[in-house]
């Protein structure tokens, strides 16, 4: 993800999206890998989703917690483009 403040733009770059799927960690472990160009590629995960970013990261994926700040609230953005 990049953000341009100036031009209120926010570039992001989803590989994959399930919903409402009932996946097991080795399940998304396994789609997190199908889907990244290297074991060492950067995935930032939801932070209502601790303890599954841990397990993966154990696993060994790169992947961390979002920040999340005052500053990029939806408000902050709410004319941005995508």
């Amino acid at each position: 993800m990049a953000i341009d403040e100036k031009n209120k733009k926010l570039y992001l770059k989803e590989k994959f999206y399930k919903e409402k799927s009932r996946l097991s960690t080795t399940d998304i472990y396994d789609l997190n890998v199908a889907n990244i160009d290297e074991i060492t590629d950067l995935i930032v995960g939801d932070n209502a989703e601790g303890r599954l970013i841990s397990e993966l990261y154990k696993k060994g994926l790169n992947i961390v917690n979002c920040e999340r700040s005052w500053k990029y609230k939806s408000w902050y953005f709410r004319d941005a483009r995508l």
